[in-house]
């Protein structure tokens, strides 16, 4: 994904919308007003392109679920599960080590 450039409000309203969006084609603005982001600014394809890969992601969830729930007898592999989501299982068993020692820690 594009990195995100953070912008105070009172810059962008300066420099105008016309160069606002023109930035957006190039990456994710960030309007900030105090530190605090309070609005964002993003283009159009890189939007749709986001919100497919979440549905994608999404509908990938629901077909393992219903693999699972339609063969209960079956047991599926965490690679096989991670395989069907779309999820990296590397990511997974790191994560899941972090939170065993997070866990044992306190």
């Amino acid at each position: 994904m594009n990195s995100t450039v953070n912008i105070p409000v009172s810059v962008a309203a300066r420099k105008g919308v016309s160069a606002l969006a023109e930035l957006s084609e190039e990456q994710r603005v960030a309007l900030t007003s105090h530190g605090r982001v309070v609005a964002v600014v993003d283009s159009p394809a890189r939007v749709d392109a986001e919100v497919r890969e979440l549905r994608d992601a999404a509908w990938a969830v629901v077909e393992a679920a219903a693999d699972l729930t339609s063969s209960r007898s079956h047991r599926y592999s965490l690679d096989e599960l991670c395989s069907k989501a779309g999820v990296d299982a590397e990511r997974v068993r790191q994560r899941a080590e972090q939170l065993r020692a997070e866990s044992h820690a306190g």
